[in-house]
């Protein structure tokens, strides 16, 4: 009885492994795709340049060779070609519970998933609202602002006051219940914009080295700055001489930046008698805004605790500091 029994699971796998070989019908000779990030060669053993439909690509370059000519050439399309994935999700070993064949994890119909990254979305308020898979994240996406330029910048109006392209309440609002419903496809989508990755955001917020407690230190009083990137997630950080806010000279560092911080810093300050507190303006000045371009950028605000995201139009966005201070 037992030697039947063997009998039978040997055959079972034999028959299992031979059904799982579905190139060895089309007489191609396949090695098994695994995720040995770079260790083995991970790609179809037969020639490397194949036809797909019109195409022809280069299966380990993932570049296109030549396109056909429909009218003189077969352009058909080859299943053991036309069906074929071209590299494993890069986030596959991350969760051995779903096949590396699935796609927006069975669900996509209410998701979307363009690279196989982690996806985590936050409210103004920096309260995440949703995530794509319960694991590190890799991009990270924040609702628009829903304040207005007198909101954020005051209703005085001034030299160096900015502007805000805020949404409506009703838009942020509609927008976080349709995320948090895990539906991240459709119109409410254009009321949310992309920041950095959370590796990206802390490293901006860690170079800088005001405290946020105000004051009249040094190095609460001077502006720090920097670009995205390197492989400490930001790199060239330089920081301004110190300032008072009552000399109403800007501080300013040099160089093509993609954040800067406006600085925490206070001073008492006496007019005819009386006592005022002098502090630094917050949010993205008009120079700021000007000089931005079409890419957005990033000010660190030390004062009142917050992040803004900007272009040339003005305030895209704004989260709470402490959404990425370790």
């Amino acid at each position: 009885m037992n030697k039947t029994f063997l009998f039978t699971v040997a055959l079972f796998l034999a028959s299992s492994i031979y059904a799982q070989d579905i190139f060895k019908k089309h007489g191609f000779d396949k090695e098994t795709l695994t995720l040995s990030k770079g260790r083995y060669e991970e790609v179809f053993t037969n020639k490397e340049v194949v036809q797909i439909g019109s195409v022809l690509l280069n299966t380990k370059t993932n570049k296109v060779v030549k396109f056909l000519d429909e009218e003189t050439e077969d352009v058909s399309f080859k299943a053991e070609y036309s069906s074929r994935w071209l590299s494993p999700d890069p986030l596959a070993e991350k969760y051995p519970q779903i096949s590396p064949y699935v796609f927006c994890s069975n669900n996509p119909v209410n998701r979307i998933d363009l690279t196989g990254m982690d996806d985590y979305y936050y409210n103004e308020k920096g309260v995440q609202i949703y995530h794509l898979e319960n694991k590190n994240p890799d991009r990270n996406y924040v609702i628009k602002t829903t304040q207005t330029t007198d909101a954020m910048y005051g209703t005085a109006n001034y030299s160096q006051k900015g502007k805000s392209q805020a949404i409506t309440t009703e838009a942020a609002t509609k927008t976080e219940n349709e995320i948090t419903a895990g539906n991240l496809t459709g119109d409410h989508m254009s009321n949310v914009t992309q920041i950095q990755n959370t590796d990206k955001m802390e490293a901006m917020v860690n170079s800088i080295k005001d405290d946020g407690t105000g004051g009249t230190t040094a190095a609460n009083n001077k502006e720090y700055s920097g670009s995205f990137g390197g492989k400490n997630g930001v790199y060239g950080t330089k920081e301004s001489n110190a300032g008072k806010p009552s000399e109403g000279k800007p501080l300013v560092t040099t160089g093509d930046n993609d954040f800067h911080s406006h600085p925490s810093g206070t001073e008492k300050i006496t007019i005819k008698g009386e006592s005022y507190t002098g502090s630094w303006a917050q949010p993205p000045s008009k120079q700021d805004i000007s000089v931005s371009g079409n890419k957005s950028q990033y000010v660190v605000s030390m004062g009142n605790g917050t992040i803004y995201i900007y272009n040339k139009n003005g305030v895209i966005a704004t989260i709470p500091l402490s959404t990425f201070k370790k």
